[in-house]
């Protein structure tokens, strides 16, 4: 080890096969570099890295996400990087990032959704397993951390009285195929949107569903279901049948845009407009005022949504006394827990209410 005219210690080092000159203000301090990168050299780590969490989540997310999966997944994963990510850390080295820090990241958004935390941590978790097998750290700083988010509200079924209510809603609308699609055939928003007339069996009274519609911006691709579990037949009921039959068969798409061609965004939201305004509650407005968008989804009757529609079908196999595996194939569902979820909360809520019917007898 030598002195150099400036005071610094200096001493030479192989690094990654080459001889590199390793310098401190004591002697200590050029050990324990070297000690450093001896540990970075035994745990099969790039010696010497400095990249920073801003760059290797822009890098990870371009290699790894961007083109590569759907766009609402490449969007989840977009903004669990620009706008959670990325503001936290800033330009903090990779490697010097623990438990702690992405635990404080979390519990800074504890106002926000459980389901975005879930987001965040996914898309953190999987940033580093990435930076472990390309030799960057050695443990992921994301294991083991839990949510602090508001729980995710409950998805509530409609009531008879609400399905009423909505179907009278949107009676001889563009919206009321989407609608009864939704609600008498469990299919989902983009399954609904893609849907050509040859993929209804009027004979045999089925309905097979290949392919789905995402949107992109304002406009909007045909895709095939995410997995093998989307690609089903659906059972035709004969009132959905019926009002499919009295439609017009010359266009693009049985749920299509004013002229029946493919529907974009804008287009998609004004039928779903029809659904918003049918179900106001009545109220006084001053002469010339208006009620924004989100006013008038607050002034709803009931809240709905495409996705409670199709919750709504499920609890409707359930009461219609359909097994569970089947029920998984008719709704789509990869994993079986997602329909034995359902089916146990309706089991739970049948309990109580039986409950409250034996306390009239006891």
């Amino acid at each position: 080890m030598k002195r150099r005219k400036d005071g610094r210690f200096m001493k030479w080092f192989t690094v990654n096969g080459k001889r590199k000159p390793i310098y401190g203000y004591s002697p200590e301090e050029v050990e324990e570099k070297i000690d450093q990168i001896k540990f970075e050299q035994r745990m099969g780590l790039v010696v010497g890295d400095t990249t920073t969490v801003r760059e290797w989540a822009q890098m990870w997310f371009k290699t790894t996400k961007e083109g590569k999966v759907s766009t609402s997944t490449e969007n989840g994963y977009r903004n669990a990087i620009n706008v959670h990510i990325i503001p936290h850390f800033k330009e903090t080295p990779l490697r010097e990032v623990r438990p702690i820090h992405v635990q404080a990241l979390i519990n800074s958004k504890e106002d926000t959704s459980a389901s975005l935390q879930h987001s965040i941590l996914i898309t953190l978790k999987q940033m580093f397993e990435t930076a472990i097998a390309n030799g960057l750290i050695t443990t992921n700083p994301a294991d083991g951390i839990k949510n602090t988010g508001k729980p995710t509200e409950e998805k509530t079924p409609l009531t008879k009285t609400q399905i009423d209510q909505l179907l009278a809603a949107v009676k001889d609308t563009r919206a009321e195929v989407f609608v009864c699609l939704a609600l008498y055939c469990g299919l989902r928003r983009g399954e609904i949107l893609a849907l050509e007339w040859k993929d209804i069996n009027f004979e045999n009274n089925t309905i097979s569903v290949n392919k789905s519609l995402e949107f992109i911006g304002n406009s909007s691709k045909i895709k095939l279901p995410k997995t093998k579990a989307g690609h089903r037949i659906v059972p035709l009921p004969e009132s959905v049948k019926v009002l499919l039959l009295s439609q017009n068969h010359n266009t693009e798409r049985v749920v299509g845009n004013v002229k029946g061609k493919t529907v974009t965004k804008i287009a998609f939201r004004r039928m779903w407009d029809i659904v918003v305004e049918g179900l106001q509650k009545p109220i006084e407005l001053e002469e010339g005022q208006k009620l924004t968008e989100k006013e008038k989804r607050d002034n709803m009757i009931f809240s709905v949504t495409p996705h409670v529609l199709r919750h709504t079908y499920c609890t409707t196999l359930y009461d219609a006394g359909i097994d569970l595996k089947t029920a998984q194939k008719i709704m789509g569902h990869s994993n079986i827990s997602v329909t034995a979820q359902i089916y146990t909360h309706l089991d739970n809520s049948h309990i109580i209410a039986a409950g409250e019917k034996l306390n009239e007898f006891i």
